[in-house]
């Protein structure tokens, strides 16, 4: 799990892990056990309210979020993470970017777009991300890496607040 690492990599940092999906949490803690105090678990959406709750935080990593969000979502998750973080705070998202290869492309059409649909997923496949960040009112943004998977090419991004 990535905020296992999280934890095993920063010690002293105070970590939060924010999922609807109540399963998803239960999961998550299970895998984390000895890691439990330096993380608090919450049940939710990046909402408002949650950005609120959040803030200021100095960095957010978000992981295979955004491709799955309607637009309207995508764009309002994504200015919730900028109001969450202070000043000079990152942002990284890990998630399904531009599918720029054949190969990438057709795998991400029968694996994330049968399961997750067309119509969310595609604009991820498009290469939206830096766009809504950008729009989000993000700086410095770039993609520091680029992974070829099973399920189509996984982007990982980087912003500035």
């Amino acid at each position: 799990s990535t905020l296992l690492q999280l934890a095993n990599r920063e010690p002293r940092a105070a970590l939060i892990g924010l999922d609807p999906d109540p399963e998803v949490l239960a999961r998550a803690k299970n895998k984390l056990i000895g890691t439990q105090s330096r993380i608090e678990w919450r049940q939710g959406f990046f909402d408002e309210h949650a950005a609120s709750q959040l803030r200021p935080v100095n960095k957010i990593l978000s992981s295979l979020l955004l491709h799955q969000t309607p637009m309207p979502e995508k764009r309002r998750i994504l200015s919730n993470m900028r109001f969450s973080l202070e000043s000079g705070g990152k942002l990284f998202i890990a998630d399904y970017g531009a599918q720029t290869s054949f190969a990438m492309r057709a795998l991400f059409r029968i694996t994330v777009q049968v399961f997750d649909g067309v119509r969310n997923t595609q604009p991820n496949a498009d290469g939206c991300i830096p766009i809504l960040m950008e729009e989000a009112g993000f700086s410095d943004i770039r993609i520091r890496r680029s992974l070829k998977t099973a399920t189509g090419s996984i982007s990982l991004f980087e912003a500035s607040n």
